[in-house]
């Protein structure tokens, strides 16, 4: 049974610190500042790339790059959210009305007057309700950069309390709160994914591999991979690297909470890389074998489409990893907003897995090789028979 107490205790500190962090697409920031501090912390190089995307390298025990492929683990650290736009409409003695745009995918009919928001501006909160919601349509004469669907929100803040352009709102659901081993929060898609990348970064460290590994957490992934798209097109992903997306994807039968880590072979556009795929694979089975805590399965994940597909069409050599979740994007039972939920036993089988796959030399072609091994084995003994 896993439960919070299974957590070692500097995982839950970093995975506490990045759930109480607000984000939305393009506005980041609080996750990148928790982020960079807790790497110069774990002896870890961090850095940006021109477009903001944060990259933390192990640079293999000869301190720097090699030319030969390198794991590089991959999660987004937005969520879908409110962005405030404008102070609009008439001011009270408990309340203003602003003007919020709505970045991410979430069906409308949860984006409704009533829903409860809470905006965040350092470290001030403000709770408010939405009082109308606009949904973007075609030739209706709005601007240009109007494509998202924005709300009017009434804010229960003093008159005299200025809330700048450009605060994050979220819905207003708890960070963190943990019961047995089901983790609930406003946005585990994909800060948990983040957070299992950070965990097997920090074990790098400690076990030190002789070939290099990256951790590449992006922007706006929420709004169509913008940041991965924007990181391949500068050079950011490194050249020869076998990227493995990290994501908390929409349960299904097959991949449901506490069934463990879940090698994804495809999303809902494309089936990724076989050989990376049965690479990572053969590294979960291995541990299965070593570890009777560890599960797993390996599941084609059809709830959406997550970032190894922007690699992949751009020219990487992809695998997936992720954690079964419930209440996508908040999208709750009964048309009503809730928060996401994933299992705790899934979150550790995954940062085991990522630490496996880093502590071994990122080589697909390995299993290829022991697949074509076989075959001649097989054929060799029944080649009389023919």
């Amino acid at each position: 049974m896993g439960n919070i107490m299974d957590i070692a205790p500097a995982d839950l500190d970093i995975l506490r610190r990045i759930l109480e962090s607000p984000t939305a697409p393009f506005h980041e920031q609080a996750v990148v500042d928790v982020v960079v501090e807790w790497a110069s912390r774990q002896g870890l190089s961090a850095r940006r790339d021109r477009w903001g995307n944060v990259l933390l390298d192990w640079p293999g025990q000869a301190g720097r790059r090699v030319k030969r492929a390198s794991w590089c683990f991959a999660a987004h650290m937005d969520h879908p959210g409110f962005v405030l736009r404008r102070v609009d409409g008439p001011r009270g003695r408990s309340a203003r009305r602003v003007v919020a745009d709505f970045l991410g995918g979430v069906r409308e009919e949860y984006l409704v007057a009533g829903g409860r928001v809470v905006f965040f501006d350092g470290g001030r909160v403000v709770k408010g309700v939405i009082k109308a919601m606009h949904m973007p349509t075609a030739g209706d004469g709005q601007r240009k950069a109007e494509v998202f669907p924005w709300a009017e929100i009434e804010l229960m803040s003093p008159a005299d309390t200025a809330w700048p352009v450009g605060a994050v709102g979220m819905w207003d659901f708890p960070a963190m709160r943990v019961r047995g081993d089901v983790l609930s929060s406003r946005a585990c898609d994909d800060l948990v994914g983040c957070v299992a990348v950070l965990c097997a970064m920090r074990r790098v460290v400690e076990v030190r591999p002789a070939h290099c590994v990256t951790a590449l957490l992006t922007r706006a992934e929420e709004v169509g991979f913008v940041g991965a798209l924007a990181a391949c097109e500068a050079g950011t992903v490194p050249a020869g690297s076998l990227v493995i997306s990290v994501e908390t994807s929409k349960a299904k039968a097959g991949a449901s909470p506490g069934g463990g880590a879940v090698v994804r072979v495809g999303d809902a556009t494309r089936t990724f890389d076989p050989a990376v795929t049965a690479t990572v694979s053969a590294t979960a089975a291995a541990l299965a074998k070593e570890d009777e805590t560890f599960a797993w399965s390996r599941q084609l994940m059809t709830g959406g489409t997550c970032e190894a597909t922007a690699y992949q069409a751009r020219g990487w050599r992809v695998g997936a990893v992720c954690l079964p979740l419930v209440n996508y994007h908040n999208m709750g039972p009964r048309g009503r907003l809730a928060p996401e939920r994933v299992n705790l036993r899934d979150f550790n089988a995954v940062v085991k897995l990522l630490t496996a796959l880093a502590g071994q030399e990122p080589d697909p072609s390995s299993s290829d090789r022991r697949l074509s091994r076989r075959f001649d084995e097989i054929l060799a003994n029944h080649r009389p028979r023919l």
